[in-house]
């Protein structure tokens, strides 16, 4: 069919006016020369992005604008799944850019492969405007469970949706868990539900996405609870782990204690500056509980901090 979209990508966007135009026109000026769709989830906007969305659809025809009310960022996401009309997904979030180049590096990458998802590498562009790379990259062909391995390392394949492209139907054919209950780190989460259902992966080490840290982001991430979410959502990502019953995967989650650990401690000292608790405390208590959630003994459930989100992850 000559008309058939190839590819769909998908911004969730909200109160992003600062950097949303040069967001749209990094999508909409791709050197991809296959039609390819641009899904905009305009998700109850006060500011002036409203006004920015429909100039760019009004002028570049392959641009859907599609307004919701108060959705997190993965069910955002998820509503922008159900109305692509592409063979392949992507997605890009509102304050980042692609380099023109993206879409059709990504999409030669993963058609001649025959893979489910691709990775590429980025760039970091930082609130004083420094730029950093990620250094860390590698290229990769990778069966599904060293596509996994490679996620749970959180080196060469980070946890973020956006930098990937997805083969459509192995994203519609899985059930995304997504919740309410986690408003940080379920990018992590959907990622290994998806990698965990992927037959071949491929990495590369072209930096095609440009990460935006700006002062609002690093504002977010300052949550007093920043902490409490992500060992959440350490929990959820044990619970996945153990339901692939694939032992491969079950040892690497759990040679991981010690990268986890520096995770953790990074949020109580990033947390400190918002949080009333003493950093001492703080520590501790994220240690006890991580203790938990490592451990050998099965995962408790009933009762724990993480219990509902389980569920609605079920």
């Amino acid at each position: 069919m000559a008309n058939q979209i190839e590819i769909s990508v998908i911004i969730p966007v909200r109160n992003s006016e600062k950097h949303l135009s040069s967001c749209l026109f990094s999508a909409v000026s791709q050197d991809f020369a296959k039609p390819y769709e641009v899904i905009v989830i305009n998700n109850g906007s006060t500011d002036n992005s409203k006004d920015i969305i429909e100039k760019y659809s009004k002028r570049y025809k392959n641009i859907r604008h599609i307004i919701t009310e108060g959705l997190s960022v993965g069910f955002a996401r998820k509503r922008g799944v159900d109305e692509a009309r592409g063979k392949y997904i992507c997605f890009l979030d509102s304050d980042d850019m692609y380099k023109l180049s993206f879409l059709r590096i990504m999409y030669d990458t993963i058609v001649l492969h025959s893979a489910d998802i691709v990775n590429c590498s980025y760039v970091k562009i930082k609130p004083n405007g420094r730029i950093t790379r990620n250094i860390l990259a590698r290229q990769r062909v990778l069966d599904r469970q060293g596509g996994v391995k490679s996620l749970l390392r959180d080196f060469n394949i980070r946890g973020y949706m956006p930098m990937k492209m997805y083969r459509a139907d192995l994203i519609k054919e899985t059930k995304l868990p997504i919740s309410t209950k986690l408003i940080m780190f379920e990018d992590f989460l959907i990622n290994f539900a998806l990698y965990a259902k992927a037959k071949k992966s491929i990495t590369i080490t072209e930096p095609l996405y440009f990460y935006r840290r700006t002062d609002e982001s690093a504002t977010t991430n300052l949550s007093s609870n920043r902490t409490d979410l992500h060992l959440k959502c350490f929990a959820a990502v044990r619970y996945l782990v153990e339901n692939t019953n694939d032992p491969v995967i079950i040892k690497e989650f759990f040679k991981r204690r010690f990268r986890y650990w520096l995770s953790i401690f990074a949020d109580v000292f990033l947390s400190r500056i918002v949080n009333a608790r003493p950093f001492i405390a703080e520590l501790r208590q994220a240690e006890k509980t991580k203790r938990l959630i490592m451990s050998d003994k099965p995962l408790p459930i009933q009762g724990m901090p993480w219990e509902d989100l389980i569920k609605e992850i079920q």
